[in-house]
């Protein structure tokens, strides 16, 4: 079963520092340059590469984690290894990246090329 978790709701919860680790199980290119952007706060643990990452994981986020994809597909899959791995409070952000940006919150973009200008 998946938990989600509301961009409103994500948003309020980073003023409580240190209260959730957002993970983000996109890819390099798509987390640093591609749209809509990434969140500042987030980790980058790509899919493929998150099972060889759990025990930093679990060193880094005995908080609540939040896992962000582009629209919400890989952050669910991702979400259900992490529970499998023993993970006990997991949420995906409902909608990901590309509702968090819809709904004109905050996030990192990639600088613009000499082509955008």
């Amino acid at each position: 079963m998946t938990t989600w978790i509301e961009p409103d709701k994500l948003r309020r919860t980073f003023a409580r520092r240190g209260a959730v680790t957002v993970v983000d199980v996109r890819g390099l290119y798509e987390f640093f340059s591609g749209p809509p952007g990434r969140l500042a706060e987030a980790l980058n643990v790509p899919l493929p590469v998150l099972p060889a990452c759990l025990d930093e994981l679990r060193r880094r986020a005995p908080t609540e984690i939040v896992v962000v994809s582009g629209t919400q597909v890989r952050a669910a899959l991702a979400a259900m290894k992490l529970r499998a791995a023993g993970f006990g409070d997991v949420a995906v952000l409902r909608g990901g990246m590309r509702r968090w940006k819809q709904l004109g919150y905050g996030c990192v973009s990639a600088p613009a090329s000499r082509r955008d200008e």
